[in-house]
């Protein structure tokens, strides 16, 4: 594995002890092994760790964590843009692989989003769900569905409806995947109600209707 400093914090405190004092930096040094350690354990507790893209091959499913941000690493079946929604299939050596999730099936609803660009056949890491994510020109309070567009969000539900969550503001979109919203075509297209469960990311469960036409 590759040496890690990349903490979700800034620490301020270097990887090995700055003195000339051969001495001092021999006391020194179990302890700025020991904070960096501890930072490091923090950071992998509450899925914030950020790995090194040349050591995804070597975590995959082993590196999920239960609490938090759950980070997830698997090859691309095919180049996957930087905040795609993608769901995982086999990939025919006892693990899976990413694809663009599309809302044109059950079968194909999202499980997850990456955050970076991934090329065909490259790993790349992608969080599962219940995170709050940076982007750009978001509707504020809107609910956003999985798109019939592989990968992409859409304010107006398709015909067969994922919630993948909500804006709450132009910049900040809260990543929630909903199955079973119904499809827009049948009786429970009129309205719904789903519980959103945020967690320690809010500290609360909120409830959200949607009318199963738009948003």
């Amino acid at each position: 594995m590759a040496n890690q400093t990349r903490y979700s914090f800034l620490l301020r405190l270097a990887q090995t002890p700055q003195t000339n004092d051969p001495h001092l930096a021999k006391s020194l040094l179990p302890i700025h092994m020991s904070i960096h350690q501890l930072a490091q354990q923090l950071d992998q507790y509450v899925g914030r760790f950020l790995e090194y893209p040349a050591d995804y091959s070597q975590l995959g499913v082993s590196n999920l964590n239960s609490i938090g941000l759950n980070r997830f690493y698997a090859k691309a079946s095919a180049a996957i843009p930087a905040g795609a929604l993608v769901y995982f299939i086999p990939d025919g050596s006892g693990s899976v692989k990413a694809a663009l999730a599309t809302a044109t099936a059950t079968t194909t609803f999202a499980q997850g989003i990456s955050l970076a660009a991934v090329a065909s056949g490259d790993w790349g890491e992608y969080i599962l769900s219940d995170t709050l994510l940076e982007t750009s020109g978001l509707t504020p309070g809107s609910i956003y569905y999985l798109s019939e567009t592989p990968g992409e969000l859409t304010l107006t539900a398709p015909t067969k409806i994922q919630v993948a969550g909500f804006a709450i503001s132009a910049t900040q979109f809260f990543v929630h995947l909903v199955s079973g919203g119904g499809s827009s075509g049948s009786s429970s297209s009129a309205g719904g109600q789903f519980d959103m469960d945020c967690g320690d990311a809010f500290g609360a469960s909120v409830d959200f209707t949607y009318d199963g036409g738009g948003a």
